[in-house]
């Protein structure tokens, strides 16, 4: 593939050329986002909170504000009835995001919020990754980014090594796909403790904030999990089609083979002698139980709730009777002082 190809495969073209009015269930104002890529084009309908819950996690991912101004949001106004002020918006949003897209710094559109904002594909992602030239890469965690993009990548080259193991009719085609699997679930593997590392590590001198660091925490457990289920699935596969006749495997065999391997929930008293259509009625029953347990404590929360007006009604009284006897004793005092001046003159 020559250096244009590859250019023009990697390049994303954004705009928002128009708006829409959803009506249900109440009226708002979408923005339709068109994604061109190089063999594909979509329209992502994007309302005004999701362009701005984008631009708060670049700014947490990044630490950097975007090189455009984010349109402010209005208070005070009600924007379906101003048509200018729409178009003014859609305007900005459509900077906004052409701005990113196209900066000389990369940092902003390499951070997981944009390609999920975006709903980029694989390829189309790790195409653009490979146009980004390492020198102008400007965050200072950038690594740890890139790294996590790379592993997803791979992790998305392991299902697909796994879908062709499961469809594949030869032996040694099988077996080579199950090896290139495994090569490959190897290095994520490796990568993902590496990463957990370097978020633990503190002598990196990169500060990253908490709720961004507990973000990426999550996204590496969610990946590990992932990474469980197809380590499971691979061994699965790798059972079957050592088992099984090399022919087309009918849908039954297959749903007979995951029962037989599936560890099954314990059974209790209320189900061990229930069949399908029982165990669906005990659970009808048991949500019923659990409405009516609600049921019975709204009265509860209720009169709790009178009690808390009563109460607060009675400390509303209270505080006059307060402000009252403040009053009263103060006037006493005035007259007091004024008995006391009388005395002295009678003197």
């Amino acid at each position: 593939m020559t250096v244009f190809l590859k250019e023009e495969i990697g390049k994303i073209k954004l705009s928002i050329p128009s708006t829409d009015t959803v009506l249900d269930p109440k009226p708002y104002t979408v923005y339709l986002l068109h994604v061109q890529l190089a063999v594909q084009f979509y329209v992502l309908k994007k309302r005004y909170s999701e362009f701005r819950i984008l631009h708060e996690e670049l700014l947490e991912v990044t630490g950097r504000v975007p090189p455009v101004e984010f349109p402010p949001k209005h208070y005070l106004l009600n924007v379906l009835s101003k048509p200018s002020i729409i178009e003014e918006r859609r305007r900005k949003l459509e900077t906004y995001v052409v701005t990113i897209q196209c900066v000389e710094d990369a940092c902003w559109r390499l951070s997981p919020s944009w390609r999920q904002f975006l709903r980029l594909p694989v390829y189309a992602f790790e195409q653009h990754i490979n146009l980004i030239d390492n020198s102008i890469i400007q965050c200072p965690d950038q690594p740890w980014i890139r790294m996590f993009h790379q592993t997803k990548l791979l992790l998305q080259e392991v299902k697909r090594d796994i879908s062709r193991q499961r469809y594949s009719d030869s032996i040694t085609t099988s077996q080579a796909v199950w090896t290139a699997s495994m090569r490959d679930f190897s290095k994520v593997r490796e990568i993902l403790e590496r990463l957990d590392q370097d978020l633990n590590d503190t002598n990196t001198g990169i500060t990253i904030e908490e709720r961004e660091l507990w973000r990426r925490k999550d996204l590496l457990h969610d990946m590990k999990r992932e990474c469980d289920f197809l380590e499971h699935i691979i061994y699965a596969n790798k059972q079957i089609k050592h088992d099984m006749p090399l022919v087309a495997q009918s849908w039954q065999d297959h749903k007979q083979i995951s029962l037989h391997n599936t560890s099954r929930i314990p059974e209790t008293g209320r189900t061990r002698e229930l069949n399908s259509i029982g165990l669906i009625h005990l659970q009808k029953d048991i949500l019923a139980e659990q409405d009516e347990q609600l049921t019975s404590f709204l009265p509860i929360l209720r009169e709790q709730k009178d009690m808390a007006a009563a109460i607060s009604d009675e400390l509303d009284i209270q505080n006059d009777m307060l402000k009252e006897l403040d009053e009263s004793v103060q006037k006493t005092n005035i007259k007091l002082k004024f008995v006391k001046k009388k005395c002295e003159q009678l003197k």
